[in-house]
């Protein structure tokens, strides 16, 4: 009988850490970029073809014109030192500056509503391919 309560205190300990404990799982590769209109709306996750259709709109153009204007700056380095400083320079001008805006601009497509999910499927597609489509367009007359 005395084993009987110290057992029955810890289970009691464990129940309230339990019901303090906040469990998290993400889907996707991308989860932080998306993580706050998420957090926003309630809802979950974007489905990981938008995400990914999401980030290459704003990531096509970082590293071609990284590629164009920064790498000519870094000839002098090590190949490895130089991808390494493109990489620093997309990661962070993805991350705090260009995806808070698309995940903003996007918000119809990425997490729709369900009464009009389908037009905003259709129009958000449209948007992110003719985004592709501008930024092939411009980067050929740049090349």
């Amino acid at each position: 009988m005395a084993r009987v309560e110290p057992r029955r205190r810890l289970n009691q300990q464990a129940a309230k850490l339990w019901d303090e404990a906040r469990v998290e799982s993400f889907g996707g590769g991308f989860p932080g970029w998306f993580s706050a209109a998420r957090d926003e709306s309630g809802k979950g996750l974007p489905p990981n073809w938008k995400q990914a259709m999401s980030v290459i709109l704003v990531l096509y153009p970082t590293v071609f014109l990284l590629s164009r204007y920064l790498s000519p700056w870094l000839t002098g380095l090590p190949f490895a030192a130089s991808l390494f400083v493109g990489n620093v320079a997309s990661v962070s001008i993805l991350t705090w500056l260009l995806m808070p805006v698309v995940v903003r601009a996007f918000d119809f497509w990425l997490s729709p509503p369900p009464s009009r999910r389908m037009q905003f499927e259709v129009l958000g597609l449209l948007a992110v391919l003719a985004g592709y489509a501008v930024a092939i367009f411009i980067f050929t007359r740049l090349s």
